[in-house]
């Protein structure tokens, strides 16, 4: 599809002149090295596929739309030979008396779909029926979709997936503190550098607060697949500083079919820095790490948390 277009070729508003204005607006205000813009949009489709966000490398591709192309597999069809990549968001979402987008993990493209929203302003997609889920909030009337639609049963159908925020608050106000925000772990500001550090899995969220948080096992950061050595055991670092005192800090591992808190510290004296080392002695041929926090108090009735991409760890994932 180019971009001459019948306006009922476009989809959800988004008009020929409305494109070209998004495209000349990422244009005139990417500054490299010092505010980076990204083209993008939502491509919005029902269960089995849910809602994506497509994001480019270039400002000048076209839009693909729903109505052309109407499975996830089709809108991959299409960013195959383009710098692009999509971003499940919501993913056991619920419509209540409507309908439901969740996301079903077994249409996998590691390629093209390299990380999910854990979090916005709808509530946190980590597991089903968190504690952030998306009925305890009022920014849409929609419930938590009981099945395995979530972060976490992504990592474990062995989707290869970073972690992302983002507000989806539908207002263009991003980086509120209770909104949902993404830190991209890249060399540089430029857009070439963030846009290969989410397809790396560099990335780690939060709900909004300016966490810094570095996690790693072995020396690899977040996000990376390795293999052990002979005789090696996973060695998990973590060091976070905060906004606030923290409240915990967790280690989760899938091994063996199934998530266990494999490590929890909770700070003895009030504190907003922790500085952590733990070692893995269970015999594990494959396991999947990740690390997520708390931070004491709440803002707008919503905890304050971090939740790093995972880490994984196997002969298997060494070889990928």
């Amino acid at each position: 599809m180019g971009d001459k277009k019948s306006l009922d070729d476009w989809w959800e508003g988004i008009h020929p002149e409305e494109w070209q204005l998004t495209q000349s607006l990422v244009r005139a205000f990417y500054e490299p090295h010092r505010f980076v813009t990204f083209l993008a949009y939502e491509w919005s489709s029902p269960a089995p596929y849910g809602h994506h966000n497509v994001y480019y490398k270039s400002d000048t591709e076209s839009f693909f739309d729903l109505k052309h192309h109407p499975t996830i597999e089709d809108l991959w069809a299409r960013l195959e030979n383009k710098e692009a990549f999509t971003v499940p968001h919501h993913t056991g979402i619920m419509w209540r008396g409507i309908n439901s987008p969740f996301v079903d993990w077994s249409y996998r493209n590691d390629r093209l779909r390299p990380a999910v929203e854990i979090y916005s302003l709808h509530g946190a997609s980590e597991y089903f029926n968190n504690p952030m889920k998306y009925e305890d909030f009022d920014f849409t009337p929609t419930t938590s979709n009981f099945g395995p639609y979530y972060a976490r049963d992504g990592w474990a159908a062995g989707n290869y997936l970073g972690t992302v925020g983002g507000s989806d608050n539908h207002t263009a106000h991003p980086g509120q503190p209770h909104g949902g925000m993404t830190c991209i772990l890249a060399p540089e500001l430029t857009r070439e550098a963030l846009f290969e550090a989410v397809m790396k899995r560099h990335t780690y969220a939060t709900t909004g607060a300016r966490i810094l948080l570095d996690f790693k096992v072995n020396g690899r950061m977040t996000g990376d697949r390795f293999a052990l050595a002979k005789g090696e055991k996973p060695q998990v670092s973590i060091e976070v500083a905060g906004t606030a005192p923290l409240e915990y800090v967790e280690l989760m591992r899938f091994a063996g079919g199934e998530w266990t808190l494999a490590y929890r510290w909770e700070p003895e004296t009030e504190t907003r820095r922790a500085n952590l080392s733990w070692s893995d002695e269970e015999a594990h041929a494959e396991r999947i790490y990740y690390c997520r926090l708390k931070q004491k108090g709440q803002f707008f009735g919503r905890d304050v948390m971090a939740w790093s991409s995972p880490i994984w760890v196997g002969d298997t994932y060494g070889k990928q």
